[in-house]
């Protein structure tokens, strides 16, 4: 597949020139297909368009400069090809969830859950798919305490919550095993929109009263599971989740119940790493 090798070739350059003006035109000497159909390979391919990749790997640099360097503000927007303060504080904030300035103050790079850097492993990836064989585990009663998210995830507010959870974990005095964390999932049975996810980033911990302000407790129940694993890419994770509910349970005649599921996380997985898997669990009959 000459595309990925080309591919290759061009995500090198980008990461070479992240401090400079990328245009496309000279992406584009770099594989020998048109402009028109490499920009419908690598969208679909990737799921995101080329010039879409370039901002967002230039956000992540300029995350990566806000906790290691020194460097004003406005002098890393305009590194990033922002024309204001103003409008890169709009971008940086869409994509991490804060201001550059809070990012900042924070001092954790937190892992870039909306990009990912391709290379040939994780391109590899992409040429198929994966057979993906559940494991079956049996789990006692849980109780999480985390962050609260409900809507449809349309702006990536999910992994935007983990950012956010990373700064309050100080703040969980009774968590059990910081080796795990979870990501409990449920639409309920009243819900009007189907679109509509109730998701709570947290680990486990023990029944804490009061909680601190806009912490939450989740408990999952005592059950057997099927646990699939999924890889650590993160703009993979819907359709394998779709392919898991639209085939793998029948595949396997397994059964679900219950009206939620929840996500596995253990201390190695790593956001974007092509050897890194997680686990979702389903309850079941």
């Amino acid at each position: 597949m000459k595309f990925l090798e080309d591919t290759n070739r061009i995500v090198t350059f980008i990461e070479s020139n992240l401090d400079d003006d990328i245009w496309l035109d000279d992406i584009m000497q770099l594989t020998r297909l048109s402009k028109f159909h490499y920009s419908r390979i690598f969208k679909a391919l990737t799921g995101i368009t080329l010039s879409e990749y370039i901002r967002r790997r230039k956000l992540s640099r300029a995350a990566l400069d806000l906790v290691e360097t020194k460097k004003a503000i406005i002098d890393i927007a305009f590194a990033c090809g922002y024309e204001s303060q103003a409008a890169f504080t709009r971008g940086f904030k869409a994509m991490y969830g804060f201001t550059p300035k809070a990012y900042r103050v924070n001092k954790t790079h937190f892992a870039n859950l909306d990009q990912v850097i391709f290379n040939e492993a994780i391109l590899s990836l992409k040429k198929g798919e994966d057979r993906i064989e559940p494991i079956f585990i049996e789990r006692g009663k849980i109780n999480i305490v985390g962050l609260q998210y409900r809507g449809d995830n349309s702006n990536r507010e999910i992994p935007k919550l983990w950012s956010r959870l990373a700064l309050r974990m100080a703040e969980i005095k009774n968590a059990a095993n910081s080796n795990f964390s979870y990501g409990f999932e449920t639409y309920g049975d009243d819900r009007k929109d189907s679109n509509v996810l109730t998701y709570v980033a947290g680990v486990e911990a023990g029944a804490e009263d009061p909680l601190p302000p806009g912490l939450v407790s989740v408990e999952i129940p005592a059950n057997q599971y099927a646990a699939f694993p999924i890889a650590a890419i993160i703009e993979e994770v819907p359709k394998t989740i779709r392919r898991i509910y639209g085939e793998l349970l029948f595949a396997w005649k397994i059964e679900p119940c219950g009206d939620y599921d929840f996500e596995l996380f253990d201390e190695t997985f790593i956001p974007n790493d092509a050897a890194a898997r997680y686990y979702l669990c389903i309850p079941i009959k």
